[in-house]
């Protein structure tokens, strides 16, 4: 009889064992992967943004020492020269310079700018304004003119005594970074972000009905209150469609905002079961 006990209980236990040992496994493998992907996702979105940095110091030192008066009575040769900056970046839909009303002096894809129209209301144009702000990027927009989808990174104008003088609003396009994140894409429930650390979401791949905005309770905003500069945490059940995963986050330097990589569990889960089925196809009929 304790023989007869033995031949099954213990290859259930040796069984049990390597599963243990086999799903921890496929954890770290899953986090490994997770993490090579976060890098290359990283890189992208860091560079992007420093192209954007750049853009922003080139428009900034080509209307150096002129007034307003000056540019608006120079808008053509300007506007061709910015235009030829940013014609050959995709990420970038457009270049903006606002005076310290708020309204257009230079466009880079728009000639003449709107100079009716004033952008005074944005919350990009008071954070710069009102708060001081030296760099800022907006929440998800939408055109005005092209009626595209768009955020703003953007930069303070001021004048040589420090007082504000207006802003240089870089468009940056979403689906850019959308087609990015589709050919870094492995699996059917990869997911990647780019997400402010207010939670507001700008970029999100695969694009989807869902919230704007991340709520306080989330997965993403607590880890961020703990590890404010890189990190990795669980949700049971996503708002967008329901699965559960795993993510990582990292920041851009310099700017709230972060790149987030989401593996599914599920993905995780089919892996150990597919390394565990042949015990289970050999192992029953032996025991």
């Amino acid at each position: 009889m304790v023989l007869a006990v033995a031949t099954l209980v213990v290859p259930l236990l040796l069984f049990v064992g390597a599963s243990w040992l086999a799903y921890d496994d496929a954890n770290k493998q899953a986090d490994e992967r997770i993490a090579r992907t976060l890098d290359l996702l990283y890189v992208n979105v860091r560079t992007s943004f420093e192209t954007d940095y750049l853009v922003a110091a080139n428009v900034a030192e080509l209307l150096e020492d002129q007034s307003t008066e000056s540019i608006r009575a120079n808008e053509r040769q300007i506007h061709d020269r910015v235009k030829r900056l940013v014609e050959s970046l995709p990420q970038i839909e457009d270049v903006w310079v606002l005076d310290r009303e708020g309204r257009p002096l230079v466009v880079a894809k728009l000639y003449p700018a709107p100079a009716e129209r004033s952008f005074a209301a944005r919350n990009y144009f008071i954070a710069h304004r009102d708060n001081r702000v030296q760099r800022h990027v907006s929440e998800a927009l939408q055109g005005p003119v092209k009626n595209v989808p768009f955020f703003q990174y953007s930069e303070r104008r001021q004048a040589p005594d420090g007082a504000f003088n207006g802003v240089i609003a870089v468009s940056v396009s979403p689906n850019y970074f959308h087609d990015q994140f589709a050919q870094a894409s492995d699996s059917p429930n990869f997911t990647a972000s780019i997400v402010r650390a207010d939670g507001e979401i700008l970029v999100r791949y695969p694009a989807g009905t869902g919230p704007s905005r991340l709520a306080p309770d989330t997965g993403f905003m607590k880890a961020i209150a703990n590890q404010p500069d890189v990190g990795r945490y669980a949700t049971d059940r996503s708002g967008f469609d329901g699965q559960s995963r795993v993510f990582m986050y990292r920041k851009l330097p310099d700017l709230p905002v972060y790149v987030v990589h989401g593996y599914a569990t599920s993905a995780i889960r089919d892996a150990w079961i597919g390394r565990m089925a042949p015990h289970l196809i050999f192992g029953v009929p032996a025991a």
